[in-house]
């Protein structure tokens, strides 16, 4: 996900959540995407998240890439921690895409092994993708670097 992608679903979900203070689980369970855009702007990393949630990380992200159907009662779970999260926070009604932003970019950031697989495709000039979706078996899988 881009800054871009990232601002356009923050503009969506400021948008259907009432500027982040209505939290209806139905945008979750729609898109589940929207779990990591939730999670990245109240500041939390997979882990912090699946902690809240007494839940493996591997299951939020593959929910967060739709791998996983996210059911009703899980979609409220989920919600529910999503709005005590903003609450504890201080977050409701008061969410900056500044800070978003940089929750972003802090929580997408590369650990010290991509960034020196970067530095070393750049030097010898071989092309690369950081994030790359293909199709296998009907099915699209998105591959992060």
């Amino acid at each position: 996900m881009t800054v871009d992608d990232f601002k356009k679903y923050f503009d969506y979900l400021k948008k259907e959540s009432k500027n982040f203070s209505n939290f209806d689980y139905r945008i979750i369970q729609e898109t589940p995407q929207f779990i990591g855009i939730f999670r990245i702007i109240a500041n939390l990393g997979h882990r912090q998240f699946s902690k809240l949630l007494n839940q493996n990380s591997r299951v939020i992200r593959k929910h967060e890439f739709m791998e996983y159907r996210l059911l009703p009662e899980t979609a409220q779970k989920y919600t529910n921690v999503i709005k005590k999260t903003f609450e504890n926070k201080n977050l409701i009604g008061k969410v900056s895409l500044k800070d978003a932003i940089v929750n972003f970019k802090r929580i997408r950031s590369y650990d010290i092994f991509e960034e020196a697989i970067i530095q070393i495709l750049n030097k010898n000039n071989i092309n690369y993708n950081l994030h790359y979706n293909f199709v296998v078996n009907n099915k699209t899988i998105n591959i992060d670097f």
